[in-house]
């Protein structure tokens, strides 16, 4: 009786450490939107579009410049749509780039860094009463 008795109360033991981890509460996006350079952004551009495979096939849409309290240079974000390995479109994918770094969600077209598009997309999220972003739909050149 004793030995099952330490049998459950070790199995129960184990099976403590076995819960699922609980998933963090989402922040509410703190961005707010803001007018940056045309050469700040032009920079950013430059640099997601040069760490694609074909960078010269790529098309950016609805770019904006974001930035968070604390954040000392804005961020741009928007989408792109360049050819993969493949040669074909891969479809407006949202990315996030200043001149010192570039993203695009999923990684699909580019040799570098990739994150997860919910990385980009909460970094992108403007705060509450924010005006909306640039459609998708506007070409930037």
């Amino acid at each position: 009786m004793k030995a099952w008795i330490l049998a459950m109360a070790g199995s129960v033991a184990l099976l403590t450490g076995c819960a699922a981890p609980k998933k963090p509460q989402p922040v509410a996006p703190t961005a707010q939107l803001v007018t940056a350079e045309k050469a700040y952004v032009d920079a950013s551009v430059a640099k997601l579009k040069n760490s694609l495979k074909d960078p010269d096939s790529a098309k950016f849409y609805g770019i904006y410049a974001i930035q968070k309290p604390g954040q000392p240079r804005p961020s741009i974000c928007g989408f792109v749509n360049a050819k993969n390995s493949y040669g074909g479109y891969t479809g407006k994918t949202m990315f996030l780039a200043t001149p010192d770094v570039a993203v695009v969600a999923g990684g699909l077209m580019i040799r570098g860094q990739s994150l997860g598009s919910e990385v980009i997309v909460s970094n992108c999220a403007l705060a509450a009463g924010q005006p909306a972003p640039p459609s998708q739909d506007i070409e930037y050149r």
